[in-house]
Protein backbone atom coordinates (compact mmCIF):
# COMPACT_ATOMS: atom_id res chain seq x y z
CA UNK A 1 0.00 0.00 0.00
CA UNK A 2 1.52 3.69 -1.06
CA UNK A 3 0.26 6.58 0.35
CA UNK A 4 -1.78 8.92 -1.71
CA UNK A 5 0.89 11.56 -1.82
CA UNK A 6 3.11 8.71 -3.59
CA UNK A 7 1.18 7.66 -6.58
CA UNK A 8 1.39 10.95 -8.78
CA UNK A 9 5.07 10.90 -8.42
CA UNK A 10 5.63 7.13 -9.00
CA UNK A 11 2.88 7.04 -11.97
CA UNK A 12 5.56 9.75 -13.60
CA UNK A 13 8.88 7.95 -13.10
CA UNK A 14 6.84 4.68 -13.94
CA UNK A 15 6.18 5.95 -16.90
CA UNK A 16 2.63 5.33 -16.22
CA UNK A 17 2.62 1.79 -15.46
CA UNK A 18 5.24 0.72 -17.75
CA UNK A 19 7.60 -1.85 -16.45
CA UNK A 20 11.21 -0.72 -15.12
CA UNK A 21 14.43 -2.03 -16.79
CA UNK A 22 16.63 -3.56 -14.11
CA UNK A 23 20.16 -1.38 -13.93
CA UNK A 24 23.17 -3.22 -11.64
CA UNK A 25 24.34 -0.10 -10.99
CA UNK A 26 21.27 0.94 -9.05
CA UNK A 27 22.37 -0.23 -5.69
CA UNK A 28 25.85 1.01 -5.47
CA UNK A 29 24.78 4.26 -6.51
CA UNK A 30 22.45 3.87 -3.46
CA UNK A 31 25.16 3.12 -1.33
CA UNK A 32 27.08 5.63 -3.11
CA UNK A 33 24.89 8.26 -2.15
CA UNK A 34 24.24 7.21 1.58
CA UNK A 35 27.58 7.44 2.04
CA UNK A 36 28.09 11.21 0.65
CA UNK A 37 25.13 11.81 3.04
CA UNK A 38 27.14 10.71 6.20
CA UNK A 39 30.83 9.99 5.69
CA UNK A 40 31.17 6.76 8.38
CA UNK A 41 29.02 4.90 5.50
CA UNK A 42 25.83 4.47 7.97
CA UNK A 43 22.33 4.99 6.57
CA UNK A 44 20.71 5.78 9.50
CA UNK A 45 20.08 5.44 13.12
CA UNK A 46 17.35 7.21 14.89
CA UNK A 47 13.92 7.53 13.29
CA UNK A 48 14.72 11.31 12.57
CA UNK A 49 17.89 10.72 11.14
CA UNK A 50 17.05 7.97 8.81
CA UNK A 51 13.94 10.06 7.53
CA UNK A 52 16.13 12.83 6.60
CA UNK A 53 18.59 10.52 4.77
CA UNK A 54 15.62 8.68 2.80
CA UNK A 55 14.26 11.67 2.01
CA UNK A 56 17.18 13.09 0.25
CA UNK A 57 18.12 9.98 -1.31
CA UNK A 58 14.79 9.63 -2.94
CA UNK A 59 15.33 13.33 -4.62
CA UNK A 60 18.59 12.02 -6.54
CA UNK A 61 17.75 11.68 -9.91
CA UNK A 62 20.55 9.68 -10.28
CA UNK A 63 19.00 6.33 -8.99
CA UNK A 64 16.58 4.20 -10.58
CA UNK A 65 12.84 4.67 -9.89
CA UNK A 66 12.46 1.80 -7.53
CA UNK A 67 15.61 3.04 -5.66
CA UNK A 68 14.22 5.91 -5.04
CA UNK A 69 10.36 4.94 -4.61
CA UNK A 70 12.01 2.26 -1.46
CA UNK A 71 13.79 5.26 -0.37
CA UNK A 72 10.86 7.63 -0.23
CA UNK A 73 8.55 4.44 1.07
CA UNK A 74 11.44 4.18 4.46
CA UNK A 75 10.94 7.99 5.15
CA UNK A 76 7.57 7.71 5.20
CA UNK A 77 7.39 4.76 7.54
CA UNK A 78 9.76 6.32 9.71
CA UNK A 79 7.61 9.39 9.63
CA UNK A 80 4.41 7.12 10.60
CA UNK A 81 6.88 5.49 13.50
CA UNK A 82 7.72 8.95 14.88
CA UNK A 83 4.21 9.77 14.66
CA UNK A 84 3.29 6.47 16.73
CA UNK A 85 1.09 5.07 13.92
CA UNK A 86 2.29 1.43 13.74
CA UNK A 87 -0.57 0.63 11.46
CA UNK A 88 0.73 2.94 8.52
CA UNK A 89 4.54 2.00 9.66
CA UNK A 90 4.45 -1.56 8.96
CA UNK A 91 2.11 -1.41 5.44
CA UNK A 92 4.77 1.36 4.46
CA UNK A 93 7.51 -0.27 5.32
CA UNK A 94 6.77 -3.56 4.02
CA UNK A 95 5.99 -2.10 0.92
CA UNK A 96 9.60 -1.06 0.82
CA UNK A 97 10.94 -3.72 2.02
CA UNK A 98 9.75 -5.54 -0.97
CA UNK A 99 10.62 -3.19 -3.14
CA UNK A 100 14.69 -3.38 -1.46
CA UNK A 101 14.80 -7.73 -1.56
CA UNK A 102 13.63 -6.91 -5.73
CA UNK A 103 16.48 -4.78 -6.07
CA UNK A 104 18.81 -7.00 -3.62
CA UNK A 105 19.87 -4.29 -1.73
CA UNK A 106 21.37 -5.74 1.98
CA UNK A 107 21.55 -1.94 3.55
CA UNK A 108 18.16 -1.47 2.46
CA UNK A 109 16.97 -4.78 3.01
CA UNK A 110 17.80 -4.12 6.58
CA UNK A 111 17.30 -0.43 7.32
CA UNK A 112 13.95 -1.66 5.79
CA UNK A 113 13.49 -4.87 7.90
CA UNK A 114 14.22 -2.67 11.27
CA UNK A 115 11.23 -0.27 10.65
CA UNK A 116 9.12 -3.40 10.07
CA UNK A 117 9.87 -5.02 13.59
CA UNK A 118 9.35 -1.53 15.19
CA UNK A 119 6.28 -0.86 13.85
CA UNK A 120 5.48 -4.52 15.11
CA UNK A 121 6.84 -3.23 18.52
CA UNK A 122 4.80 -0.37 18.27
CA UNK A 123 1.42 -2.31 17.84
CA UNK A 124 1.93 -4.26 21.08
CA UNK A 125 2.94 -7.44 18.69
CA UNK A 126 6.32 -8.06 20.50
CA UNK A 127 6.25 -11.78 19.70
CA UNK A 128 5.75 -11.14 15.96
CA UNK A 129 8.78 -8.46 16.26
CA UNK A 130 11.42 -11.34 18.31
CA UNK A 131 10.31 -13.67 15.46
CA UNK A 132 10.88 -11.76 12.69
CA UNK A 133 14.33 -10.47 13.59
CA UNK A 134 15.43 -13.69 14.65
CA UNK A 135 14.14 -15.37 11.66
CA UNK A 136 16.02 -12.28 9.02
CA UNK A 137 18.98 -12.26 11.63
CA UNK A 138 19.85 -15.90 10.76
CA UNK A 139 19.80 -14.98 6.79
CA UNK A 140 22.12 -12.87 7.39
CA UNK A 141 24.12 -14.41 8.95
CA UNK A 142 23.91 -17.45 6.34
CA UNK A 143 24.29 -14.58 3.28
CA UNK A 144 27.92 -13.41 5.90
CA UNK A 145 26.24 -9.92 5.61
CA UNK A 146 28.18 -8.33 8.57
CA UNK A 147 25.75 -4.94 8.89
CA UNK A 148 22.76 -6.75 8.60
CA UNK A 149 23.28 -9.22 11.30
CA UNK A 150 24.46 -6.39 13.61
CA UNK A 151 21.33 -4.35 12.75
CA UNK A 152 19.09 -7.38 13.42
CA UNK A 153 21.03 -7.90 16.73
CA UNK A 154 19.60 -4.68 17.80
CA UNK A 155 16.03 -5.49 16.74
CA UNK A 156 16.64 -8.57 18.72
CA UNK A 157 17.98 -7.27 21.94
CA UNK A 158 15.20 -4.42 21.74
CA UNK A 159 12.39 -7.08 21.23
CA UNK A 160 13.74 -8.98 24.17
CA UNK A 161 13.92 -6.20 26.87
CA UNK A 162 9.87 -5.49 26.00
CA UNK A 163 9.34 -9.48 26.95
CA UNK A 164 11.76 -9.31 29.32
CA UNK A 165 13.38 -12.10 27.73
CA UNK A 166 17.90 -11.94 27.63
CA UNK A 167 19.18 -8.42 25.15
CA UNK A 168 22.30 -7.63 26.93
CA UNK A 169 23.93 -10.48 24.68
CA UNK A 170 22.41 -9.75 21.21
CA UNK A 171 23.20 -5.55 22.19
CA UNK A 172 26.79 -6.66 23.07
CA UNK A 173 27.36 -8.55 20.30
CA UNK A 174 26.09 -5.76 17.98
CA UNK A 175 27.97 -3.40 19.46
CA UNK A 176 31.31 -5.57 18.73
CA UNK A 177 30.32 -6.07 15.23
CA UNK A 178 29.76 -2.22 14.48
CA UNK A 179 33.26 -1.26 16.32
CA UNK A 180 34.70 -3.81 14.20
CA UNK A 181 33.26 -2.55 10.52
CA UNK A 182 34.30 1.01 11.74
CA UNK A 183 30.58 2.12 11.25
CA UNK A 184 30.20 4.95 13.87
CA UNK A 185 26.87 5.84 13.39
CA UNK A 186 25.58 2.38 13.94
CA UNK A 187 28.08 1.73 16.66
CA UNK A 188 26.06 4.87 18.16
CA UNK A 189 22.78 3.30 17.76
CA UNK A 190 23.89 -0.08 19.37
CA UNK A 191 25.10 1.81 22.52
CA UNK A 192 21.74 3.44 23.17
CA UNK A 193 19.97 0.61 22.70
CA UNK A 194 22.37 -1.00 25.55
CA UNK A 195 21.42 2.58 27.42
CA UNK A 196 17.40 1.42 27.29
CA UNK A 197 18.86 -2.59 28.16
CA UNK A 198 20.32 -1.06 31.64
CA UNK A 199 17.59 1.30 32.31
CA UNK A 200 15.03 -1.47 32.15
CA UNK A 201 17.79 -3.92 34.01
CA UNK A 202 17.80 -1.55 36.68
CA UNK A 203 14.23 -0.20 37.12
CA UNK A 204 13.44 -4.37 37.27
CA UNK A 205 15.57 -4.15 40.63
CA UNK A 206 13.51 -1.34 42.04
CA UNK A 207 16.87 0.99 42.66
CA UNK A 208 20.07 2.59 41.90
CA UNK A 209 22.13 -0.38 40.90
CA UNK A 210 25.56 -0.75 39.15
CA UNK A 211 23.05 -1.32 36.32
CA UNK A 212 21.77 2.14 36.72
CA UNK A 213 25.48 3.58 36.60
CA UNK A 214 26.35 1.86 33.36
CA UNK A 215 23.47 2.69 31.82
CA UNK A 216 24.56 6.14 32.37
CA UNK A 217 27.97 5.72 31.09
CA UNK A 218 26.80 4.12 27.79
CA UNK A 219 24.19 6.73 27.28
CA UNK A 220 26.91 9.17 27.75
CA UNK A 221 29.10 7.78 25.11
CA UNK A 222 25.94 7.76 22.27
CA UNK A 223 25.60 11.01 22.84
CA UNK A 224 28.75 11.57 22.16
CA UNK A 225 28.73 9.45 19.19
CA UNK A 226 25.19 11.03 17.78
CA UNK A 227 27.00 14.61 18.56
CA UNK A 228 30.29 13.82 16.55
CA UNK A 229 28.53 12.80 13.72
CA UNK A 230 26.00 15.63 13.35
CA UNK A 231 23.15 13.38 14.07
CA UNK A 232 20.61 15.91 15.95
CA UNK A 233 17.70 13.67 16.18
CA UNK A 234 20.18 10.60 17.59
CA UNK A 235 21.34 13.37 19.79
Amino acid sequence: LKPFWLKPLLARERGHGRPLPHRSHDCAAFLRRASQLHPCNALATSSGAMTEEYSSVAKDPSLAPQVREAAMLLSAAEQHLSNEDGEEALQTAQSCLAIFREVKEPAGIADALRAVIDAHTKLGEHDEALKVANEELAKFQAAGQRRGEATMLIAVAEASVKRRAKALEPALQALAIFQELGDRRMEARASLALTKIRVERAHRGGHLTEEAKEALRVGEVAVAAFRAQGDKPGE
